[in-house]
């Protein structure tokens, strides 16, 4: 080989390496912000997930009427709500099936 050739060979070579460092330089660029793109996607799906599940919860927890609130604030203070025994004081730790479900239960 001619020292022309192995100059314009090593020319060549070097003319390659740094069109791959660009190449690299751009690659680079682009994972970077794919990656901030990606953090923040993340970020808003975890945010929409949470109002979902907030709105999901609010809809399987359904609200008392007010008269339930009402008979439910007198079964806490310590009384019966139930036909059978409507007024009488509840023993202290004592809690009767037919108030919860005058209170909790599906109207009749």
């Amino acid at each position: 080989m001619e020292k022309n050739q192995i100059y314009d060979k090593f020319s060549a070579i070097i003319m390659e390496m740094q069109s791959v460092i660009s190449e690299t330089k751009e690659m680079r660029q682009l994972i970077s912000t794919l990656m901030e793109e990606n953090a923040e996607l993340t970020i808003e799906n975890e945010h929409l997930r949470n109002q979902m599940m907030t709105k999901k919860t609010a809809k399987k927890q359904p609200r008392l009427s007010k008269s339930r609130e009402n008979l439910k604030k007198l079964y806490e203070s310590g009384f019966h709500v139930c036909n059978a025994s409507y007024g009488r004081r509840l023993d202290d730790g004592e809690s009767c099936l037919e108030c919860l479900d005058i209170i909790y239960g599906e109207g009749k």
